[in-house]
Formats: structure tokens, C-alpha cells, sequence
């Protein structure tokens, strides 16, 4: 598992839809989903739609609390990016399969072309 398993969702997220369906509740209604791309362009917006899923009344967050702070000492080598995108890319359509499938196509909207 380790870092590398935890980064297929479309695995971990089935397994979460599925337990939801398994006691009557639609996921849709049970998870939300944030897009790092989504939270990138718009954090007030995008933090927004996590409390009111939540319940919350909505606190202001800073913009730079989610930012990632780390930097690369160099850029990915391109047979490593080719390699990582040979990898990724079956289980990122079936991600995208899974999220249009149950309800989370809006999100999707405008980030990945996998049609």
C-alpha cells in the first residue's frame, strides 16, 4: 500500500461507495469531494461548499493554510512523468467513470478530459 496505493482513489473511494450502498445511504449524499484544482482557483468557494455539507456555519479560512509549502529541487524527469502517467491513467478514467457514475460529475467540470 504505502504512498503509492493510497494515490489510485478510484480504489479507496469504490470501497467507500459500496459501504455506503451496503446500509442504504447514497454516497452522493454521505462524501464530498474537493478537487485540488477546484480548491487551487477559488479556497473561499471551495471551503464554502465543505461546511455547509458539513453543517457548519462557515469560518473564513486564510488562502495560504492550504498551500503546500515543500519545493523540488529539480523538475520530473520526462521518462518519469511518462511513466507515472502510464501508470495512472487507467485508474484515473475509472476514477472518472466512478465520480460521473455517483452523482460527482459537476466537480469534474472543466478539470479532466477523459470523455
Amino acid at each position: 500500500e504505502g504512498l503509492l496505493g493510497r494515490s489510485f482513489y478510484e480504489i479507496q473511494l469504490r470501497q467507500w461507495f459500496n459501504a455506503f450502498r451496503s446500509v442504504g445511504r447514497d454516497p452522493a449524499t454521505q462524501i464530498h469531494i474537493v478537487f485540488s484544482e477546484n480548491l487551487n482557483e477559488d479556497v473561499q468557494g471551495e471551503m464554502k461548499k465543505v461546511y455547509k455539507f458539513l453543517g457548519l456555519p462557515y469560518v473564513k479560512v486564510k488562502n495560504e493554510d492550504h498551500k503546500v509549502v515543500s519545493k523540488y529541487s529539480s523538475p520530473v524527469e520526462k521518462e518519469t512523468r511518462q511513466m507515472l502517467q502510464t501508470l495512472y491513467d487507467p485508474y484515473n478514467q475509472k476514477l472518472f467513470e466512478l465520480l460521473n457514475e455517483n452523482g460527482f460529475a459537476e466537480g469534474l467540470q472543466g478539470i479532466w478530459d477523459h470523455s
